[in-house]
């Protein structure tokens, strides 16, 4: 009786695999990170275009004083948007192993001396009108928290509800990590773990 074995499938693919398994596994954390990150950027974006929160009854009516002021300014009647500063100062990015989205601090409203109103009229600012020269991050705090003047119209919270449910359904560490490897080194899965295409081994009794 003579023991004999040989390999069937690639090898050579798997065994490249195996060498590099644990930089492959750490692209495949970046590629969730960077995933999560940008998805919560565009539905916080899609909540202030659709106005959602707004329709829903997440965020309080705005004032009549908010509205008479907005309209005077020639703003939108729209929550949370009265120019596009905000909204074109939300980003994401990720830092080690933590996915952000939000607006970073240092970034303020432009110092606009005047604005032109829905009537095409010029209309000089008040000190401070339209939030000018605030820091966008803290009027975003004051938004999603409220503070002495402003009730909470969060968008985060719900941007965070929202992202982590795409994220659960369709962002998942393993299965990306898995299809990454299965793309790249033409492995097929048993039981979730990988194998080269073909069988492991096979082993002849002769």
């Amino acid at each position: 009786m003579k023991l004999s074995a040989h390999k069937v499938g690639n090898w050579n693919s798997f065994s490249l695999l195996a060498a590099n398994l644990h930089k492959e596994l750490a692209n495949a954390r970046m590629v969730v990170l960077k995933r999560w990150a940008l998805k919560a950027e565009g539905i916080a974006k899609e909540f202030l275009n659709s106005q959602e929160l707004a329709h829903n009854g997440t965020w309080l009516p705005l004032s009549v004083y908010t509205r008479q002021r907005k309209a005077r300014l020639g703003y939108p009647d729209d929550t949370l948007i009265e120019t596009t500063t905000y909204f074109q100062a939300i980003t994401s990015f990720v830092v080690g192993d933590t996915a952000n989205a939000g607006v970073k601090r240092g970034k303020t409203y432009p110092n606009f001396k005047s604005v032109t109103t829905a009537s095409g009229k010029h209309k000089k600012l008040k000190s401070q009108e339209g939030n000018v020269g605030r820091e966008i991050a803290t009027i975003a705090k004051w938004q999603e928290f409220g503070n002495a003047v402003l009730p909470a119209r969060p968008l985060w919270q719900p941007t965070y509800k929202r992202v982590m449910v795409w994220h659960l359904q369709h962002n998942d560490y393993k299965k990306v990590a898995i299809q990454m490897l299965v793309n790249k080194y033409q492995v097929v899965t048993t039981g979730g773990t990988p194998k080269p295409v073909g069988s492991i081994s096979k082993y002849t009794l002769k």
